[in-house]
């Protein structure tokens, strides 16, 4: 799906990511975003294969991103109808950390504030 001219993306991710998405092009392929589209519900990085069947390039995606500090993530979709889809993604630089718990918090952080 093509962005609407004029849409607005916020983030917070490292620079070198952010240049590295638009260096390689993988906003148009983000496995998290396209896995996003399919799910209402929030997920986990690790649960994207089980949400779309991932290509190459996404699965090329998903494992680049680990070197850039997003080892695990979660998203949650934020679609509203009739508008172009959006995505909020929270992400940790570590597997160390445990995730199970992130995806309630990512909801609380969403949707605390209306």
């Amino acid at each position: 799906m093509q962005a609407p001219e004029g849409i607005v993306q916020i983030t917070h991710h490292h620079e070198s990511w952010i240049g590295q998405n638009v260096e390689e092009g993988f906003f148009g392929d983000d496995p998290i975003y396209a896995a996003s589209t399919k799910s209402p519900a929030g997920f986990l990085r690790h649960a994207v294969g089980s949400l779309i069947d991932l290509s190459n390039s996404q699965k090329q995606i998903l494992e680049t991103a680990s070197k850039f500090g997003l080892a695990t993530e979660c998203a949650i979709a934020a679609h509203v109808p009739g508008e172009f889809p959006g995505t909020s993604c929270f992400g940790e630089p570590s597997y160390d950390r445990p995730c199970d718990n992130s995806l309630s918090s990512a909801y609380i952080l969403i949707y605390k504030y209306p």
